[in-house]
């Protein structure tokens, strides 16, 4: 068998070339299944390993902070050593660091499997994007980036909620990660033997200066959003130690920066952003890369401690997402020689915005069903819009900045799901204490009212509880506060995905004023074309 062409591959077989999109697709699609497996089982995983609720956060930040630096180095990787050998080795670093997450038995073992996870799986998404255009020819490379966008990522997340969902109401929460050999050999031999290698090309010199610097500075700054409310760094904010790693977020950023403007060959070309379309498109990418992972992983908590969810329940409730992109990702694609991007990009947005907007309607005595409306809505609004954004990104560009451009909007999707939890997350617990203050005051323990709700509701704990008589007016006001606190945190998350609406509001506006201000440049040019056809005549 020959390592650059494998005995199962030919170049001229549709089938064959299908089982590579296939096997491709179901690589990526694990790593984000694998993804939201963690996610769905955070709090087991946190008991378990017994660490409080920020450590077991970092388990999942670490896993979105090493797929997002992966598109900064993995296709340079692919072009020096060939994409399959890169796929390959990206792959099995991956599958290792799953794998191993299910025989960790403390934390740190745990961190570490996670980091090489997410470091195997960036490498592999981020190469096998890169890698579809140089197999297949251009009559399906359109229908196959369709298959595997939105296979990968809407299957990957049905998948992952559905898997964790079930596993962490039925069984031990390493048989997640444990089930994973049965998927990881034969994804390993089909790369084995279907991709044929390609050739080594030659690139100019990597910029380690300009790397290191912007993986130094996003790794301080997301210590500084994840460590600033922890309640063991004393004084929040003004801690020394948060103080300390803003200065060197900042120097490592102005370092950065000095860099690319300075080198011939930069990590990242200044010159993609003085393209106006690109520039608000990957601006964009940001807010709505928050929007799918920020809102939702944050929810995940709220649905089990809040709501008192089953975590099945939880799996089914998020899994509707990851279908629906599968079903209206593919939309802005199959019509797109009928309809204009801009129309799914408007369509997109003010769906999200009126979904984030009516979030405020939310409280602890919604249904899961008006939940689940709301969250369908967003979701159904992001599936349209990220591929016309994508068009939007490139149709400024020249082709020779094509790899450049995807490897910086793979970094910034990915960069904006590590951010964006915990921004919401940050939100949620500088918000909460206000709320709380805000409906505790309004409860008055003196009124009549106040009385007969909690001599009610004592009843209904002698007749539904094991306390049976024993049940106090203490436990009455407890299971109060509690209540207090729950739709205190339900109001902060409110406020958290508002503010994310003024955000995309504000992409909104900056999209509509650009396609109008190139209407009035081409009505202008028009008119004056017009008039100067009439006076030569």
């Amino acid at each position: 068998m020959s390592w650059s062409c494998p005995y199962l591959y030919r170049s001229e077989s549709r089938l064959c070339n299908w089982c590579i999109v296939f096997t491709l697709t179901l690589a990526s699609m694990s790593v984000i299944t694998d993804l939201l497996v963690s996610v769905i089982l955070q709090s087991e995983m946190q008991g378990y390993l017994a660490v409080d609720e920020t450590r077991a956060m970092w388990l999942g930040k670490i896993f979105f902070f090493m797929a997002a630096i992966a598109p900064l180095y993995a296709t340079r990787l692919a072009f020096n050593f060939g994409f399959k050998r890169t796929l390959l080795v990206g792959l099995m670093i991956f599958w290792f660091g799953s794998i191993g997450s299910g025989f960790a038995t403390n934390y740190w073992e745990m961190f570490v499997m996670r980091l090489l996870s997410g470091l195997g799986g960036g490498v592999v998404m981020a190469a096998s994007l890169s890698y579809l255009p140089r197999a297949l020819s251009k009559e399906m490379l359109n229908s196959a980036l369709v298959v595997y966008s939105n296979g990968f990522f809407g299957l990957g997340i049905a998948a992952g909620c559905l898997i964790g969902g079930i596993i962490g109401q039925s069984y031990h929460w390493k048989m997640a990660f444990l089930m994973n050999i049965h998927l990881a050999i034969p994804n390993l031999l089909l790369l084995l033997l279907l991709l044929p290698e390609t050739d080594r090309i030659k690139r100019p010199p990597f910029d380690y200066f300009s790397f290191f610097s912007l993986t130094t500075a996003l790794f301080l700054l997301l210590v500084v959003v994840v460590e600033a409310k922890n309640p063991a760094t004393t004084s929040g904010w003004y801690s020394p130690f948060i103080q300390i790693c803003l200065i060197g977020s900042g120097l490592a950023f102005s370092l950065f920066f000095f860099s690319i403007f300075n080198r011939k060959y930069p990590l990242i070309e200044p010159s993609l952003f003085r393209q106006m379309r690109f520039s608000i498109a990957c601006l964009g990418m940001v807010v709505v890369g928050m929007q799918i992972f920020g809102i939702a992983l944050v929810s995940v908590g709220v649905y089990e401690t809040i709501y008192l969810y089953q975590r099945d329940t939880i799996g089914y409730l998020l899994s509707s997402v990851g279908f629906i992109f599968c079903i209206f990702g593919a939309i802005p694609t199959l019509l797109a020689n009928k309809i204009a991007p801009r129309y799914f990009i408007f369509t997109g947005l003010l769906l999200i915005i009126a979904s984030n907007f009516m979030h405020q309607q939310i409280t602890i005595q919604s249904s899961i069903w008006q939940q689940l409306f709301l969250q369908n809505l967003r979701s159904v609004g992001i599936a349209i819009l990220i591929g016309p954004f994508t068009a939007l990104a490139f149709s400024s560009l020249p082709r020779d900045r094509f790899a450049k451009a995807s490897a910086l909007i793979g970094h910034l999707r990915f960069i904006a799901a590590t951010f964006g939890s915990g921004l919401v997350f940050l939100i949620v617990q500088e918000r909460t204490p206000f709320h709380a203050l805000r409906f505790g005051e309004q409860v008055d323990i003196q009124s009549a009212r106040y009385l007969n709700y909690t001599s009610l509701y004592q009843e209904r704990l002698i007749d539904v509880t094991s306390k049976g008589t024993n049940a106090s007016a203490d436990d009455v006001t407890q299971l109060i506060i509690n209540n207090i606190k729950g739709q205190a945190t339900i109001s902060a998350l409110n406020d958290a995905v508002t503010i994310l609406g003024y955000a995309t509001l504000a992409i909104f506006f900056l999209i509509f004023g650009l396609y109008s201000h190139r209407g009035y440049r081409y009505i202008r040019c028009w008119r004056w074309k017009q008039r100067r056809k009439a006076y030569e005549i």
